[in-house]
């Protein structure tokens, strides 16, 4: 959930690398790019919470529905 929201606010994927290695690296580091500042800091928090490499620290689906 956490890359189709960042993909919707930025039009682009949040991973994106030449080769697959690179984009393998940073997928398992989890860098991505910050949002716009048009956007509220409420939706940088949620990107965090949705876009993180340890999946026990990943929001879980169930409560993005609650937000």
């Amino acid at each position: 959930m956490g890359c189709v929201l960042f993909e919707i606010l930025h039009l682009k994927p949040p991973f994106r690398a030449r080769e697959m290695d690179g984009l393998y690296k940073k997928v398992n580091r989890g860098y991505y790019g910050k949002i716009n500042r048009v956007y509220s800091e409420d939706f940088d928090t949620i990107l965090g919470l949705l876009i993180n490499v340890n999946p026990f620290n990943r929001m879980a689906c169930r409560i993005c529905f609650i937000i």
